[in-house]
């Protein structure tokens, strides 16, 4: 049960992540729009965490065995 809920919820960061990459990339590089640029300096670092948590996670899923 518990190998079936860390998958799933490496399967949902994945998705969350590539979210935000989509987002970033169409509405934040190369902006002169002064609320896209703040909101660039807030996403950004989210991103960075959410890599790290990404990482966490396949870290956690690789410690089952099948």
């Amino acid at each position: 049960m518990l190998r079936k809920e860390v998958a799933l919820l490496v399967k949902k960061m994945d998705m969350f992540y590539l979210q935000l990459f989509e987002f970033e990339k169409r509405y934040l590089h190369k902006s002169n729009d002064l609320t896209l640029c703040l909101i660039e300096r807030l996403i950004k670092p989210i991103k960075k965490q959410t890599q790290e948590v990404y990482k966490q996670l396949l870290f956690l899923n690789s410690a089952f065995k099948d």
